[in-house]
């Protein structure tokens, strides 16, 4: 039977449960391309939430062979998808359990079939690398005890390395994407601009996000980022600048990204200044309330208003009343 593409609006209620985030970007995109990519992102969703549950690893091994075989063999697919739905999903937000759960998620797989072998190739192949990624950074290996039993990152390679497989992915697969849509190959050097972009984002989630994972135990920022501070303070300490160097790295790579873009994708030069832009601005407002934040007097969080401002910022940019160039130095140049 041949496999119809579900709609738009189905697509976008799902990634509402998901991700508010890119919910807010996704529909930037055109018609086509923004189906296809916010398709990507629920079946990445899938594949994360397997992965963040609290199941045991062999039932997580059982979810995760039934999801690569969904989207290697077509004639198996509705016995993949009774695999998929056949657990009761534990330990992960009462949304995506309710994604589980919906008529929608069979028909994320059947979507993926309907689409074109050059656009399913693309998909697959970065669905499958980031499942790679979660391999790896699974197990014990690419961490390192704290003095308090902490795990941090090893190296700084490997934080990098970490992004890559779940942000870097993510970066390429859409970029992939596009090119096919638009019917346009971007300049040679765009996968590294592309992955310094992913990096960007999720290291900004990743540096929001430290002080929770610390209370669970399990810090995905890189042991370098604290051993200035592990024994001459009696609780775990980022050292701030250390993350900023950094991370202004990949914002520079970031810019340049978009930069490369061509005029003529405008639904990708779009959806990316909406999610680069609250990228500077969570940065900004833990840079600014740092000892607020560290010390639990406030979320590391920019507000609905700044929200809202960064949308009213990137259409400004888009049209070209402003610039990234003053949110880049206003963080990194005057502190």
């Amino acid at each position: 039977m041949e496999k119809q593409m579900m709609g738009w609006e189905e697509i976008l209620q799902n990634l509402n449960l998901v991700s508010r985030s890119f919910a807010l970007c996704i529909p930037t995109l055109e018609g086509q391309l923004r189906d296809q990519i916010g398709l990507s992102y629920l079946l990445l969703r899938a594949l994360d939430s397997i992965e963040d549950s609290t199941l045991s690893e062999d039932k997580k091994d059982f979810l995760f062979k039934a999801f690569s075989d969904a989207l290697k063999f077509p004639n198996d697919l509705e016995v993949n998808i009774e695999k998929l739905t056949s657990l009761p999903m534990e330990g992960i937000k009462e949304e995506e359990v309710t994604f589980f759960k919906s008529p929608s998620f069979g028909r994320v797989f059947e979507s993926f079939w309907s689409l074109g072998i050059k656009e399913r190739e693309i998909i697959k192949k970065y669905c499958l690398e980031m499942r790679e990624g979660m391999i790896k950074f699974s197990g014990d290996g690419p961490f390192i005890l704290g003095i308090n039993g902490e795990k941090f990152i090893k190296s700084m390679g490997l934080y990098d390395e970490y992004c890559y497989y779940v942000a870097g992915t993510v970066g390429l697969l859409v970029t992939e994407l596009a090119e096919v849509f638009y019917k346009e190959e971007l300049k040679e050097g765009w996968k590294d601009l592309s992955l310094g972009f992913g990096r960007c984002l999720q290291k900004t989630n990743i540096i929001k996000d430290h002080l929770d994972d610390l209370k669970k135990g399990h810090c995905f920022l890189p042991i370098n980022f604290f051993q200035s501070k592990l024994r001459t303070e009696s609780r775990l300490s980022l050292d701030l600048g250390m993350a900023l160097r950094d991370i202004q790295k990949e914002f520079e790579l970031a810019r340049n990204y978009l930069r490369l873009l061509p005029e003529s994708f405008k639904g990708l030069r779009k959806f990316c200044l909406l999610a680069i832009i609250p990228a500077y601005k969570t940065i900004k407002y833990g840079a600014k309330n740092w000892e607020d934040i560290e010390n639990g007097l406030r979320p590391f969080k920019i507000s609905r208003a700044e929200m809202s401002e960064c949308l009213l910022f990137a259409a400004k940019v888009y049209e070209g009343q402003d610039s990234l160039d003053n949110l880049h130095n206003d963080l990194f140049l005057k502190g």
